[in-house]
């Protein structure tokens, strides 16, 4: 499995949790956008990567785009996912598997800690939001 490195993405190891299903991870330093991950296609496509988890939906998309250009055959050679669930997701060819976000979560919890921290509250926890996996047509069986 290879997955996208974002700008400020270096504090999450997924190597631990996929070695427990025994799969090998390879992080690739990607960007953010969808250039960039135009850009990755030759790489991923010379890792061998049998799946790709991409930073986000932008980077899944050029990296989806570029991998088409190049005769992978996606998801019968190689699945992708994303992440954020942006609209185009599900309008790409094939329709793209994410993992979907609660945006209206994310700003509540972003508004009150920062009204918190305006206040001079400085014991900020962390907070877990859940998330859903969207199975769509650029995964297949494992």
């Amino acid at each position: 499995i290879m997955r996208s490195r974002g700008p400020a993405d270096a504090r999450r190891r997924p190597r631990p949790g996929a070695r427990a299903f025994g799969l090998e991870v390879t992080v690739l330093a990607c960007g953010s956008t969808t250039d960039e991950g135009y850009g990755a296609g030759p790489a991923v496509v010379e890792s061998a990567a049998t799946a790709v988890v991409a930073y986000n939906d932008f980077v899944a998309l050029g990296l989806l785009s570029r991998l088409t250009e190049m005769g992978v055959r996606v998801p019968g050679e190689l699945s992708l996912t994303g992440f954020d669930e942006i609209d185009l997701a599900r309008y790409s060819s094939p329709p793209l598997t994410t993992v979907a976000v609660p945006r209206g979560g994310l700003g509540r919890v972003a508004g009150d800690a920062l009204a918190r921290l305006m206040a001079g509250d400085e014991g900020i926890e962390s907070v877990t939001l859940p998330v859903e996996l969207r199975v769509r047509g650029s995964s297949g069986p494992i």
